[in-house]
C-alpha cells in the first residue's frame, strides 16, 4: 500500500512516522511546500494523512477526499478546528467555556465595541498556535490585511498547551500568546474532564489532539481559547511519546 503525508514539516514526528511504516513495508511518500500540487497525480496513493492544517494541506486533503481516497483525520473536522469561527461555536455547543468574540470590517466593530469592551485578543480567523496573535487596547491598535477582523475577550490567567492521544494526556504550562511551552505541569481533574468532553461530543471520537487552555485568575474556570488536531508530541519524555499508539491508530484506520 502507498501513503502519503501532508505535512508543513519533514522531520521530528513525520520522520518518526514515515521510518516506522516503511518498516512495516508501505510506501510512504511526503507532500510538504516544494513538491505539493494538486491534481491527478495525488492518485497515486491508497491513503493520506492529514498531517498539517494549513490552507495548501487543507485544500489538497479536501480534493483527495472529494475523489474518495480514504484520509485521516479527516479534513472536515481539521477544518472546523484551524476556522476559529466554527471552532468557537463547537466549543459552545459541547458546553464548554471560550471567549467571547467579535468578528466583522472595522467599520461595523466600530460601532459594536465600546471602551470598556477592551483590551481584546486579536487573532486571524483560519489560524492556530500563537502565531499572529497579540493584545489590543483599542480598535486603533488593530492591525490587519484582512478585510474581516476577528476578535476575542481578552483572559486573564495561566496558559495550557494541552496533548491527548486516546487516554494519555500531557498537560505544559506556555507563556501568554506565544507558542513557547515553559514546563510539564501535573493533570488536574477539571482539565482531563474538559479533554473528555472535548473527545467525546465529536461524532467520530476524537483518537487525538490538543487544547489551548486559561484557568481565568479570578474564578478559577477553564477556557478554551485554540483547538488542534494533530499535537506534535516533541515536548513529551522520551519515553513517554506516543509513536506506537499513533501508528496504531492510523493503521486500524487504514483497515
Amino acid at each position: 500500500m502507498k501513503i502519503g503525508i501532508l505535512t508543513r514539516r519533514r522531520t521530528g514526528l513525520v520522520k518518526d512516522l514515515k521510518a516506522v511504516l516503511e518498516q512495516m513495508e508501505y510506501v510512504v511518500r511526503i507532500y510538504s511546500y516544494d513538491n505539493l500540487h494538486i491534481d491527478e497525480s495525488l492518485f497515486n496513493n491508497d491513503f493520506y494523512i492529514l498531517k498539517s492544517k494549513k490552507e495548501l494541506f487543507l485544500n489538497a486533503a479536501f480534493y483527495i477526499k472529494a475523489h474518495g481516497i480514504p484520509i485521516f483525520p479527516d479534513p472536515d473536522i481539521c477544518y472546523s478546528h484551524r476556522n476559529r469561527v466554527k471552532a468557537h461555536q463547537l466549543i459552545r455547543t459541547y458546553g464548554l467555556k471560550c471567549p467571547n468574540i467579535y468578528v466583522g470590517i472595522l467599520g461595523m466593530l466600530q460601532k459594536k465595541l465600546r471602551p470598556k469592551d477592551f483590551p481584546l485578543v486579536q487573532k486571524k480567523i483560519m489560524g492556530s498556535e500563537s502565531k499572529g496573535v497579540f493584545v489590543v487596547n483599542s480598535l486603533q491598535e488593530v492591525k490587519s490585511q484582512d478585510p474581516i477582523i476577528y476578535l476575542e475577550e481578552y483572559i486573564e490567567g495561566t496558559h495550557f498547551n494541552v496533548h491527548f492521544i486516546e487516554d494519555e494526556i500531557e498537560v505544559f504550562l506556555k507563556k501568554p500568546f506565544d507558542p513557547e511551552i515553559v514546563k510539564r505541569t501535573e493533570l488536574t481533574e477539571d482539565i482531563e474532564d474538559l479533554i473528555r468532553r472535548w473527545k467525546s461530543n465529536h461524532e467520530t471520537k476524537l483518537r487525538f489532539g490538543h487544547l489551548d487552555i486559561i484557568r481565568e485568575k479570578d474564578s478559577n474556570e477553564l477556557y478554551i481559547v485554540d483547538v488542534g488536531t494533530f499535537p506534535q508530541f516533541s515536548h513529551w519524555e522520551p519515553s513517554k511519546k506516543p509513536l506506537k499508539k499513533l501508528v496504531a491508530i492510523i493503521l486500524n484506520e487504514i483497515e
